[in-house]
């Protein structure tokens, strides 16, 4: 069976990657003759400097959107701009929600896309999958595609908030839950598996737990950590599906956010969702606290209530995703394993 995917042309993971834009562009040959810079509005006077500064290398005739959510109406607002503005380049600086609204659009329009994340909190930077949230407010993974080319300066990812760097190692190590899960599935509900992929997403874990030294204000962990997300990115487009870095954990995560409004970003509640799996699994998760502890990752806290609550919605987050959910016969279950996690001080 054939297997198409799409890359980024281009990636840059450097220190004051901004200064060059132009030049680096230039030798990509990425031309364009206008474009619409992306921003969420809550970072527009965080980065007022730097976006200026890209501004004044790129070319003024642009227009600037800010970003409010990343709802489906949103993405409407920033098609029509691109379309009345006659843009060939969109470029997308912010978090999450910007780059899943210029990913979506991009995809909708077939207008490049230049990906520059502010923060590294999950594998969304790379991947071909919009998160984006629809007339009700209940959140989709969409598909799309990768962007055009990928910028992350590191000195931006090194002052961005601790939370969201300790949510872009909670989302990069859930991949190990993942794998599980699409092994499971492939085993007893004839799910094929990507070799390729399921390569990339091993790579990707063992590119962080397998470090000595943990730092997320080091310059060398958060290259690393952004060459590991971008990984996770690729291995999603290579197999045509979130299985290779999206499981149980996510669905958990998914319950979070559709019970109780959320309780963290992103990576961190998928990190609490990957604990519970491996609990799930009866597998060893006690390096995975290690890991959490080094990084003083905090996990979000639930009550008995809201546990329950969440384990009891989360296998409807994905019908006929097959997970480690499918062999649960006695819930039972759920209860001790908040037992055990209240006795561990992590609720």
């Amino acid at each position: 069976m054939e297997n198409k995917f799409q890359l980024p042309n281009l990636l840059k993971v450097e220190r004051n990657v901004i200064s060059d834009i132009k030049s680096i562009l230039e030798e990509e040959n990425i031309k364009y003759s206008k474009y619409v810079f992306v921003v969420d509005e809550n970072l527009i006077n965080v980065y007022k400097d730097k976006i200026d500064f890209i501004i004044n290398q790129l070319g003024e005739d642009n227009y600037i959107f800010c970003v409010t959510d990343n709802s489906i109406k949103e993405v409407s607002k920033l098609n029509e701009k691109v379309f009345n503005f006659k843009a060939d380049l969109i470029i997308g600086f912010g978090g999450g929600r910007v780059l899943d609204i210029c990913k979506y659009v991009s995809f909708m329009s077939r207008v490049k896309f230049i990906s520059m994340p502010t923060a590294l909190a999950h594998d969304g930077i790379a991947s071909p999958i919009a998160v984006l949230k629809d007339k009700t407010g209940i959140t989709n993974s969409c598909g799309c595609e990768p962007a055009t080319a990928i910028l992350i300066d590191l000195d931006i990812i090194k002052s961005s908030p601790l939370i969201l760097k300790q949510s872009g190692v909670g989302d990069l190590i859930s991949n190990i839950v993942a794998l599980k899960d699409w092994k499971l599935a492939e085993k007893y509900n004839g799910e094929r598996i990507n070799d390729f992929a399921v390569m990339l997403s091993k790579s990707s874990i063992a590119s962080i737990i397998t470090r000595e030294e943990m730092s997320l204000d080091d310059y060398k962990f958060l290259e690393t950590l952004s060459y590991a997300l971008i990984m996770s990115g690729v291995a999603m487009e290579i197999a045509g599906t979130s299985r290779p870095c999206s499981g149980s954990e996510h669905m958990i995560s998914h319950s979070i956010d559709y019970i109780l409004g959320g309780r963290a970003p992103h990576g961190i509640q998928v990190a609490l969702g990957t604990i519970i799996s491996l609990m799930l699994y009866k597998e060893d998760y006690s390096n995975i606290i290690d890991i959490y502890k080094r990084l003083e990752i905090s996990l979000p806290k639930l009550t008995r209530e809201e546990f329950l609550r969440v384990m009891d919605y989360a296998p409807e987050t994905r019908k006929g995703r097959y997970t480690i959910f499918d062999t649960i016969d006695d819930k039972k279950v759920y209860e001790n394993i908040y037992e055990e996690l209240s006795h561990m001080g992590i609720f």
